[in-house]
């Protein structure tokens, strides 16, 4: 995992960003290969909460010889206003390199006090 935090100079919007990847993993004697990589970033200004913004973005692998091959791909999105919590994700899973799953979500959820 490798991260990193920068200010920017201009704005004050802080960034905490951190990628991973675990690389080809091989499962013996099983045979079952998997991976998993991504990349995840925090913003916010110290001066205004409702500017803080999480985004998430993630591939993983999954892989048997003669019985599967999938890679599911997903992405998220979470930011605020005064009154709700905002959630936007997608995810795509593939099988054999051809699509076959894919969803969105487009969430307003009432703060309700928090």
């Amino acid at each position: 995992m490798e991260g990193e935090i920068t200010t920017n100079v201009a704005t004050g919007m802080q960034t905490w960003r951190y990628t991973m990847d675990t690389g080809l993993i091989r499962l013996e004697p099983h045979g079952w290969t998997m991976s998993a990589s991504g990349e995840n970033c925090y913003h916010i200004h110290p001066d205004d909460p409702n500017s803080a913004r999480m985004e998430l973005q993630t591939t993983d692998t999954y892989f048997r010889e003669g019985w599967l091959d999938v890679r599911i791909e997903a992405g998220h999105t979470l930011t605020s206003d005064e009154a709700h919590f905002i959630i936007d994700a997608t995810i795509e899973v593939y099988e054999n390199d051809e699509k076959v799953f894919e969803r969105e979500w487009h969430e307003r959820i009432v703060r309700d006090g928090v």
